[in-house]
């Protein structure tokens, strides 16, 4: 027979075990899967060595017109995380997350971070957004390349930083610090390009595809069409 204070300490132990669980510990690794590079990159500069971070596209491959093999679907194994463009950009991570089974991942949950979200967009199609259309493609919602405007990173890696920390509670202190650290790097870079472009203003553009809209509303530039 147990005595009742062991009863008591086990009882404890088990709720602690069954609390921490669901929480990496200090300094323990979060897995992060992002669709795109730039995602990813915004991921490390507040997560620094928190996190682990794979890319979904590889470098030089088209996100628009990219299809996932299955091989892609194991990269979301253990994912804690999980970032999107959204807008339709890589609405093929709909039918890779419907397939993982992982909810925690998924669109609602504490680890789905759709980047778009805040952001204010250019080309909006209709009165309303509807960005959990799971048929939706890039441009058939707003444009899509809202990352090309640097001071949206701002509102993109908040949205990390929270998911961050809803997972990896304890680590909220150092993502914060990681962040203000961030925020004060992208300010300076932001005030020498803005001064560096300054020449540019007005300056009458056309791009090969129709993605610097808002790069182009950041420094003053006037895009004039997209082949």
């Amino acid at each position: 027979m147990i005595p009742r204070p062991a009863k008591a300490f086990v009882a404890f132990a088990a709720i602690a075990v069954l609390l921490l669980a669901g929480f990496p510990a200090q300094g323990q690794n979060v897995r992060t899967v992002a669709t795109t590079t730039d995602l990813a990159s915004l991921a490390r500069s507040v997560a620094g060595d928190l996190t682990s971070v794979e890319v979904m596209i590889p470098p030089g491959a088209d996100p628009e017109s990219f299809e996932p093999r299955p091989s892609d679907l194991a990269k979301l194994k253990d994912a804690a995380i999980v970032i999107r463009v959204g807008l339709g950009y890589d609405h093929w991570l709909d039918r890779l997350l419907s397939l993982h089974g992982d909810k925690a991942i998924h669109r609602g949950a504490a680890g789905y971070v759709d980047a778009s979200i805040g952001i204010p967009l250019l080309e909006v199609k209709g009165r309303s957004l509807d960005v959990t259309g799971n048929d939706s493609h890039a441009h058939d919602l707003a444009n899509p390349h809202y990352w090309l405007d640097p001071a949206n990173a701002e509102i993109i890696n908040g949205a990390i930083v929270e998911a961050i920390s809803a997972i990896a509670p304890q680590s909220a202190t150092i993502i914060a610090e990681n962040r203000k650290r961030f925020l004060a790097t992208l300010a300076t870079s932001i005030s020498d390009w803005e001064r560096t472009l300054s020449p540019y203003r007005g300056a009458k553009l056309i791009a090969y595809h129709n993605t610097w809209p808002y790069f182009a509303r950041r420094f003053r530039l006037d895009m004039l069409d997209a082949i």
